[in-house]
């Protein structure tokens, strides 16, 4: 996927090379070559984009030249694209770890930043804590109001506290999931690759509606003026709206 910005176009292939283009004449302004392919879109970080790489690396890239500002290693493949809270950098690699610097078997690692000048950089000692997924991990986890959701390959969809990772829920979901969770309103939204569709009560972890297809769900399902839109593995496009 690409990050469209008023002047720029920036996306990663499978090649491992990032590209910044003119979003109307297409020029380059840069390119930036990691060290294995980028299966994730890259993320706007004030002055700085940030790529995830499946060597492991986590890169931090200038936004006006495209040279590198620092790297971090988290261990394991990273197909998902970094999410950031707050002064929180959440990773997700795709052996399912929620884990920070060790990130043997794979890790959703979160790091501490700090600020110098006007740019954020990883802190000497980032690690804030660590959590096992027990599954591969494809997509990055949804925060909202304190609460970190993510689910894996092992289908259970976890709530962890953002500051110290307690659990506070878990729901077994009966299918592996390669998306995102979505939040809406009160409601977390979750697909799974065996076809099952179902919201979610953010606080209490209770399914208050699902509803299982013929095909899987593989891409993350949006929410836009109270339509939920999934798209199915068949190539279908459904739309499910509130009664």
């Amino acid at each position: 996927p690409a990050t469209l910005e008023p002047d720029a176009l920036i996306f990663a292939s499978w090649d491992g090379v990032v590209r910044c283009l003119n979003p109307v004449t297409l020029a380059e302004h840069w390119t930036f070559k990691a060290k294995a392919e980028v299966t994730a879109a890259p993320t706007r970080w004030g002055n700085q984009v940030l790529v995830a790489a499946r060597d492991g690396f986590l890169y931090a890239l200038n936004r006006e030249s495209g040279k590198l500002e620092w790297s971090f290693k988290a261990g394991g493949p990273l197909t998902a694209s970094p999410l950031l809270w707050s002064h929180t950098l959440i990773l997700a690699d795709e052996s399912g770890w929620i884990q920070a610097l060790e990130a043997s078997g794979g890790e959703l690692n979160a790091l501490r930043l700090e600020r110098r000048g006007p740019f954020m950089y990883p802190a000497e000692d980032p690690l804030e804590w660590t959590f096992d997924l027990e599954g591969e991990l494809w997509a990055s986890p949804a925060v909202y109001g304190g609460i970190v959701y993510a689910a894996s390959w092992s289908g259970v969809l976890h709530a962890l506290t953002l500051e110290d990772a307690e659990e506070v829920w878990t729901l077994d979901l009966g299918g592996r999931v390669t998306s995102s969770p979505v939040v809406s309103g009160a409601y977390l939204y979750v697909a799974t690759e065996e076809g099952k569709v179902a919201a979610v009560h953010l606080e209490s972890g209770q399914i208050v509606w699902e509803k299982t297809f013929e095909f899987g769900v593989q891409a993350t399902p949006l929410v836009q003026d109270g339509v939920l839109y999934v798209a199915f593995m068949d190539g279908t496009v459904r739309a499910f709206r509130e009664e």
